[in-house]
């Protein structure tokens, strides 16, 4: 039940945000899928996705202000990886939705 109500208040958090955009729950729900963390270059995400790199890259960078996400660089200037936040996710664990 906790882990129900703590996804339902992230989820209204981010609801209320009026600077998060629609294109940035697609993005989310990506990562999502992807289990919480992705290691790729912006060109392969927005392919995936059918958006362009410079408007994924927004999305990426306000789902980082809002702490939902980190972005760490490894030694390639273009790979990247996107990771949900601890705050998303539980313990080391995708974030999983619980039946009522």
């Amino acid at each position: 039940m906790l882990l129900r109500e703590q996804a339902e208040n992230l989820f209204m958090r981010l609801a209320l945000d009026k600077e998060v955009k629609g294109q940035d729950y697609r993005v989310l729900m990506y990562l999502l899928a992807q289990g919480g963390s992705l290691e790729a270059s912006l060109s392969a995400i927005g392919q995936e996705l059918s958006l362009d790199p410079n408007n994924l890259n927004k999305s990426l960078i306000r789902l980082e202000k809002v702490g939902v996400i980190d972005r760490i660089r490894k030694d390639s200037r273009r790979l990247l990886t996107y990771r949900v936040t601890d705050e998303f996710r539980y313990p080391n664990q995708p974030l999983e939705f619980c039946e009522a």
